[in-house]
């Protein structure tokens, strides 16, 4: 492509850029997945000028999940932080399931950088406002942060809203998808394991 348009910024070279950083993903290189990524935002801002444009936060989300896949969450925070910003001037304050998505994937980093009650914030925004643009009704993205959300109660200690997240994915995957679906099947088994936990003992005696 740089041969075609030389030094000059176009979607093309972005294009291309994009693709390199899905294949080094792949062939489990993160470092060269990275570096094209960045590239691919440098590249841009030249092309868009001053306006706003999806590729740009889908670019700052995708070298968030790179560094999560590396156990680096402080730098996926960054990332992802900086995409909900640009989501939400792109969408104008506007729920958006873009924006509901990347709030679920920093609830999730918090819950990774040790830090549940700000898992359990983000997820819930996350829960509401997909809620707010998808309907009440059964949804796998509903689902998903359910999952998430229970996944931060237990991280937090609270067994109770827990269980009764990820009964309520379990039974959202199982209505769309069947009982047989793999992501029904990880929800149930989400689920099972912290029901067959011992129950926190409520006789008062110390250990």
């Amino acid at each position: 492509k740089k041969l075609i348009y030389g030094d000059k910024p176009h979607p093309g070279i972005v294009s291309c850029l994009n693709n390199l950083g899905v294949a080094y993903c792949d062939f489990g290189d993160p470092n060269k997945a990275i570096a094209c990524y960045e590239e691919s935002l440098r590249i841009y801002t030249p092309i868009h000028k001053d306006k706003l444009h999806m590729d740009i936060p889908n670019t700052m989300k995708n070298i968030g999940f790179v560094y999560r896949s590396m156990k680096n969450p402080t730098r996926a925070l960054d990332y992802f932080s900086q995409a909900l910003i640009v989501y939400r001037q792109i969408h104008e304050g506007k729920p958006h399931l873009t924006i509901a998505q990347t709030l679920n994937y920093i609830g999730a980093t918090y819950r990774e950088l040790g830090d549940p009650s700000k898992s359990v914030d983000y997820c819930i925004q996350s829960l509401y406002m997909k809620i707010d643009h998808l309907g009440d009704i059964p949804h796998e993205e509903i689902a998903f942060t359910l999952r998430s959300l229970g996944k931060g109660y237990e991280a937090l200690g609270d067994r109770e809203n827990a269980l009764k997240s990820y009964k309520q994915s379990y039974e959202m995957c199982k209505e769309i998808k069947g009982e047989d679906h793999p992501d029904t099947q990880e929800a149930k088994t989400v689920l099972e394991l912290l029901q067959n936990q011992a129950t926190p003992s409520t006789s008062g005696e110390q250990s």
